[in-house]
């Protein structure tokens, strides 16, 4: 009965300690708990199910390491570019997870476009090759550990200078926040997410994005605050400021918005359990609200997850509204 109010009612966006007036962080005591269910064999059948086959697999889905190798192969086969792999003395490793590629392939290719237009000394990896962790998300501190040290062993013996993840939020904050925490040390490399990097490289120079490149393509975007990415992880006016720049005026923001902001309903595993799908669905209700009143017809997002949560939302609510990952529209305003 426990495991059906911890698993099946709460996406642990931490929103409430963020509000709480006596500073309780209720999102920690949450995931506590979890890890006393799973401890005693109460957790969802569907997330069990999904850590097993990571451990197995080294996906959640059952993506072998030659799945993903044909999805790098796909870069060169369908796009001429021949992405690095395992490359020993690059600068930044950077790790998507399953759910990325299996709902956004394209994702591989507008962030290899971003990281070779910032002349980026960069690579994937086979080894390392999926953020994801269903040990943090199941409340299993030793397979949390377990999959989260395959990548940062393999950075480690790669000697990169930071890990970048893409979009997805859960995997960013477990390396980023949960693993010094857990190793009882600073990790020897910089976590970003690919929503800081981007920035960065405009900041800097290395990347220029046409202003007013979506202000007149018979769209409006509004920006859904993932919770693991914005509230969590702190990154709210960076994009934002490509938005802006993007839009140019045809950029509206939901409310509330920001640290505020209302979670999609689908984080902490819930897309993993089917007994869960009306609880979604209710709490999504918040977020049908929030887009209508905003009149936008595109929801752009920075993580993989949220925007998977919204497409099965908008389908259920009959609605015509569309998702669009951030790296995504940054590639496509490249000047390159």
């Amino acid at each position: 009965a426990w495991s059906e109010y911890d698993f099946y009612a709460c996406s642990v966006c931490n929103k409430c300690s963020f509000v709480c007036p006596m500073g309780i962080s209720i999102g920690s005591l949450i995931g506590q708990v979890r890890a006393g269910l799973t401890a005693a064999g109460a957790t969802p059948a569907g997330l069990k199910k999904k850590l097993e086959l990571q451990v197995e697999t080294g996906s959640p889905t059952g993506d072998t390491e030659a799945d993903w190798a044909a999805w790098f192969a796909t870069a060169k086969e369908e796009h001429g570019i021949e992405l690095p792999i395992d490359k020993k003395g690059a600068d930044s490793l950077i790790v998507f997870t399953n759910l990325e590629l299996r709902g956004y392939k394209e994702n591989l290719m507008h962030i290899a476009r971003i990281m070779e237009a910032a002349k980026e000394n960069w690579t994937l990896s086979l080894r390392a090759r999926d953020a994801f962790n269903m040990g943090a998300i199941n409340g299993d501190g030793k397979m949390m550990k377990q999959f989260a040290m395959i990548i940062i062993n393999t950075a480690k013996e790669l000697g990169v200078k930071r890990i970048i993840v893409t979009e997805c939020g859960h995997g960013y904050t477990t390396l980023r926040d949960k693993m010094p925490n857990v190793l009882g040390e600073p990790l020897p490399f910089t976590v970003e997410h690919i929503t800081e990097v981007m920035s960065k490289f405009i900041a800097e120079g290395r990347i220029k994005i046409k202003p007013g490149t979506f202000t007149d393509d018979g769209h409006t975007y509004t920006f859904h605050d993932s919770c693991k990415i914005q509230r969590a992880g702190g990154l709210i006016d960076e994009p934002r400021d490509i938005l802006h720049t993007l839009c140019n005026g045809n950029f509206r923001e939901m409310t509330p918005n920001r640290e505020a902001a209302i979670c999609c309903g689908g984080g902490g595993g819930l897309r993993a359990i089917p007994e869960a799908y009306d609880n979604r669905m209710a709490a999504f209700g918040l977020k049908v609200d929030q887009v209508k009143k905003t009149g936008a017809d595109t929801v752009v997002a920075t993580c993989s997850n949220c925007r998977l949560q919204f497409q099965e939302g908008f389908k259920h609510y009959n609605m015509d509204t569309r998702t669009k990952g951030l790296a995504s529209l940054v590639a496509e305003a490249l000047v390159e």
